[in-house]
C-alpha cells in the first residue's frame, strides 16, 4: 500500500494547528483569538449517589497520547504515552501484567482479551500475548485509532484513511484497502469496530462496512460531508465512542452531526445537525453527548429527537460520556468526573482526581468506574 504525499502533507497541516491550539477534541475553540469564555462555578458538591473512591493505580503519564480504555471482564488494558502497556484487575486495583516496549506509543490499546494491540508513533503495529511482545509491523501512515482485535485478525485505521488487516497469530498481513483524495484527518480516535460479520469504519463523515475477510466494502452511509473554505472547516470525521445496540450502530461526526445507521442493510436512520468533538454512549433509549462548548445533550435513539440538554458543565472541556446506570459520567480538563442524571442532566456527584484532566472516555469494568487523568494515574469508583 502505497503513502499518498497529499494525504500526509494535509494532515500534517492539520496536525499542526490542533497542536498549536491545544485542541484535539474540537475546533470549536479556533478563530478569533479571543479567550476561552470562563466556566461558571459548580458549587457545593451534593452527592445524591453514593460513590466512593476504591483504589488508585499508576502507569506512567499519557500526555499527547489518544487513549482508549479495553475492559474484557474485570481487566482494564491501557497504556502509557511511554510504551508502557498494562492489564488491570477493576476489582482491585491491582497490576496483572506489564509491558515497557521502550518507546512513545501513538494509538491504544486495542484487546479481545487474548491479544493486545498498540501503535507507535514510528508507524509499527505491536501486539502483545500473555504479558509479552508477539510480533510488529510497519505501517504506511500514522495512526490515532486503538487497533481492532477480533476473530483472530487485527485491523488497522490509518490517518490517511487505509485499513488493514493482519493475522493476530503471526503478524501476516491479509488486505489493505485506501482511499484516496479524502487528505484531512483529525488526531484523535475514529470509529472502528465489529458487528455480526462486518467490520465498520468510519471513513471521512461516512460508515462503511467492509467484509473483513478479503476487505471488499458492502456498503457505505453517509453521516456528515465536508463544508467550509479552508482545511480547518472542512474537518469531517466519524469519532469514537461510538453507541452500538444490535446491528445499530450511532456515531457522532466531527463538529457537524449525530447519526445512526441499521448495519444490517448499510442505511442511514436518521442524521442529527450537533457540534461537538467527542464521540457519544448510550443504550436502546437514548444516546450522550458533549458538545464542544460543554453542553451535555441527550437524544431518543429511534429518532434523534432531543430529549434534555444540560449547560451546567459549559465552557469546560468534556471527555465522550459513559452511561452507567442511572447516570451519564462525564470528565473534565481540570480533573472532575460528573455523574448527572440519565434523565434530565440534574447532578448526582462530583468525584476528584489529581487535578491533571481526564485523559480518556471513563469505562466500566467488574462494577467499577475506571478513571484515567493525564498524569497517569489510574482510578476505581465505586458505589457505596
Amino acid at each position: 500500500m502505497r503513502p499518498f504525499h497529499r494525504a500526509a502533507q494535509a494532515s500534517a497541516r492539520v496536525v499542526a494547528c490542533l497542536s498549536l491550539l491545544g485542541a484535539l477534541a474540537g475546533c470549536s475553540y479556533f478563530g478569533g483569538g479571543s479567550a476561552k469564555p470562563k466556566p461558571a462555578e459548580l458549587g457545593a458538591n451534593v452527592p445524591v449517589l453514593g460513590v466512593r473512591q476504591a483504589w488508585v493505580a499508576k502507569i506512567g503519564g499519557v500526555q499527547g497520547l489518544p487513549l482508549m480504555v479495553d475492559v474484557r471482564g474485570s481487566v482494564a488494558t491501557l497504556a502509557s504515552a511511554d510504551g508502557v502497556v498494562v492489564g488491570i484487575d477493576a476489582r482491585t486495583g491491582v497490576g496483572l501484567w506489564r509491558v515497557s516496549l521502550g518507546e512513545p506509543l501513538a494509538a491504544g490499546v486495542g484487546s479481545d482479551g487474548k491479544w493486545h494491540a498498540v501503535v507507535s508513533r514510528g508507524n509499527e503495529i505491536i501486539v502483545l500475548e500473555a504479558g509479552r511482545e508477539l510480533w510488529r509491523q510497519r505501517l504506511t501512515s500514522q495512526v490515532y485509532t486503538a487497533p481492532l482485535v477480533a476473530g483472530a485478525r487485527v485491523f488497522v485505521l490509518g490517518a490517511d484513511r487505509s485499513v488493514v488487516a493482519f493475522d493476530a497469530r503471526n503478524g501476516h498481513r491479509l488486505w489493505g484497502q485506501s482511499r484516496p483524495g479524502e487528505p484531512l484527518v483529525l488526531r484523535q480516535p475514529g470509529l472502528l469496530t465489529a458487528v455480526g460479520d462486518t467490520l465498520v469504519v468510519g471513513l471521512s463523515g461516512r460508515m462503511v462496512g467492509f467484509n473483513p475477510d478479503n476487505g471488499i466494502v458492502r456498503w457505505e452511509a453517509p453521516l456528515a460531508s465536508s463544508r467550509g473554505t479552508n482545511d480547518v472547516e472542512r474537518l469531517v470525521e466519524l469519532v469514537a465512542p461510538f453507541s452500538r445496540v444490535d446491528g445499530s450502530v450511532c456515531a457522532r461526526a466531527f463538529q457537524a452531526a449525530v447519526g445512526c445507521v441499521n448495519t444490517a442493510r448499510g442505511v442511514v436512520e436518521w442524521v442529527q445537525k450537533a457540534n461537538g468533538g467527542q464521540g457519544i454512549n448510550g443504550n436502546e433509549a437514548a444516546l450522550f453527548g458533549a458538545e464542544s462548548n460543554g453542553v451535555v445533550t441527550a437524544w431518543r435513539r429511534t429518532d434523534g429527537a432531543r430529549l434534555w440538554t444540560s449547560d451546567r458543565l459549559q465552557y469546560r472541556k468534556l471527555t465522550a460520556p459513559l452511561l452507567l446506570g442511572r447516570s451519564v459520567v462525564v470528565g473534565d480538563d481540570s480533573g472532575m468526573v460528573h455523574l448527572l442524571s440519565r434523565e434530565d442532566g440534574s447532578p448526582l456527584n462530583r468525584l476528584q482526581t489529581d487535578g491533571s484532566g481526564i485523559a480518556a472516555t471513563p469505562v466500566v469494568a467488574a462494577d467499577t468506574l475506571v478513571v484515567v487523568t493525564h498524569n497517569g494515574n489510574v482510578y476505581g469508583f465505586r458505589p457505596d
